[in-house]
C-alpha cells in the first residue's frame, strides 16, 4: 500500500459565513481545476472558481445557478463525463433536485433542469433530502447519487439515478438502502466490486458522533449487504461527508470530517487508508487535512479529491474558524492540501 506524503497547502476562497460552502472539485479535460460551492442562509446561489495553473492560484467566483430565497444544498455531485459535459446536482430545500449543466468547460450553464420528484423513476418520490455523493461514469452509466423519500414510506432512501445517454435521461434508480445512511459516496474497486460509504444519520448517538457505515454490491448494484460500521484498528470510525478516491497506486482512501473528539470541541478532517475491498480501515498512516491536527472549528469537513496532474494529489474541504465577537462566529475559508504518492 502507498503512502501519501503532503506537500502544501492553498487557500481556494474566503470570507463566507459558516456552512457557506459544501465544496466539489473537478479536473478538466483541458486541464483546468473547477470548485463548486453554495453561499449560505437563503441567498440561493451555486458559485464557482478556476484554476488554470493545476491549483496554485485561483480566479474570482462566479455564479452558475441562482433560486432566490432558497436555501440550496449539495455536496460533491459535480463532474465532467467522458462527452465533455459537466454536471452539478443540487437540492433546494423544498424537496426538489435540480441539475445544471455546462459543455464549455463550465464557463456558461444551461438553466437549470429539475429532477424531482415527478422526475425520478420509479416516480413516487414526495421528497428529495440531499444530492450527496461523487457522480461516477462506469462502462457508458452515469450514477448520480440521490437521497429522499418515498410516497407510503417513513424511512430515508439512498441510492443512484442511472444514466446510459450521458444525463439526458435517468431512466433507473438503484437503491442502497433504507434509513439507515445518508451523505453517502460510491467507488468502483479494480475488483469491480462497488464501494459505498455514508454518514449514519439516525445514530444513537446524536448529530455529532455518527458511525460511518459501508455496504457493498458485487453484481453491479442489484443487491446490497447490510449497512454496518466500518471499523479500524481503534474501533469504529465516526464521521461526516465521507470522500472515496483510489490512487494510481491502489491505494483507497476515505476522507471525512473527523469527530471522534467531538464532545471536546476538536473536530478536523482526516485521511483513512482502506483494504482492497473496503471491508477494513487503517489509522497508521492518518493524515490531519489542514491544521495538521483536530481543531476548534465550527464546521469543517466536506472534502473532495482530484489528480491535478501525474503526481499530484488535490483534497479540497470548508473550514469555519471560531472567532470571538458579541457571539461565537465563524468565518470560514475552502482551502486544500496537495499531497504526492510515495512507496
Amino acid at each position: 500500500m502507498s503512502k501519501l506524503k503532503r506537500l502544501n497547502r492553498v487557500v481556494i476562497t474566503n470570507g463566507y459565513q459558516t456552512n457557506a460552502y459544501c465544496p466539489c472539485l473537478a479536473r478538466l479535460q483541458n486541464g483546468d481545476l473547477i470548485v463548486t460551492f453554495r453561499t449560505g442562509g437563503r441567498e440561493g446561489v451555486l458559485k464557482l472558481v478556476r484554476s488554470e495553473d493545476k491549483g496554485l492560484t485561483w480566479g474570482d467566483p462566479v455564479s452558475i445557478a441562482e433560486q432566490p430565497g432558497r436555501a440550496l444544498d449539495m455536496g460533491l455531485g459535480l463532474a465532467q463525463l467522458s462527452t465533455g459535459t459537466i454536471l452539478q446536482a443540487y437540492v433546494n430545500g423544498k424537496g426538489e433536485a435540480y441539475l445544471v449543466k455546462s459543455t464549455d468547460n463550465g464557463y456558461t450553464w444551461a438553466a437549470p433542469i429539475k429532477l424531482g420528484p415527478e422526475g425520478l423513476p420509479p416516480g413516487d418520490w414526495r421528497y428529495i433530502n440531499f444530492t450527496y455523493g461523487n457522480i461516477r461514469e462506469y462502462d457508458g452509466k452515469v450514477f448520480l447519487p440521490i437521497q429522499g423519500y418515498v410516497k407510503g414510506q417513513h424511512l430515508l432512501r439512498d441510492g443512484f439515478l442511472i444514466s446510459r445517454d450521458g444525463g439526458e435521461t435517468w431512466e433507473q434508480f438503484m437503491t442502497v438502502a433504507y434509513g439507515l445512511g445518508d451523505e453517502p459516496d460510491m467507488i468502483r474497486l479494480p475488483s469491480g466490486r462497488l464501494l459505498v460509504v455514508s454518514r449514519d444519520w439516525q445514530s444513537l448517538r446524536g448529530h455529532g458522533e455518527s458511525p460511518i457505515l459501508w455496504t457493498y454490491s458485487d453484481d453491479e448494484g442489484k443487491t446490497w449487504a447490510e449497512p454496518t460500521s466500518t471499523f479500524c484498528h481503534l474501533g469504529t470510525m465516526y464521521g461526516h461527508s465521507p470522500c472515496l478516491f483510489l490512487t494510481e497506486g491502489g491505494t483507497l482512501i476515505c476522507a471525512y470530517r473527523y469527530v471522534g473528539e467531538l464532545g471536546q470541541g476538536l473536530c478536523g478532517v482526516s485521511f483513512n487508508y482502506g483494504s482492497d475491498n473496503g471491508s477494513t480501515w487503517s489509522l497508521e498512516n492518518h493524515i490531519w487535512v489542514g491544521p495538521g491536527k483536530p481543531a476548534r472549528v465550527l464546521s469543517c469537513g466536506y472534502p473532495s479529491i482530484v489528480y491535478v496532474d501525474d503526481e499530484r494529489i488535490l483534497c479540497i474541504y470548508q473550514m469555519s474558524w471560531a472567532q470571538r465577537t458579541t457571539t461565537w462566529l465563524g468565518v470560514g475559508e475552502i482551502e486544500g492540501v496537495f499531497f504526492e504518492e510515495e512507496e
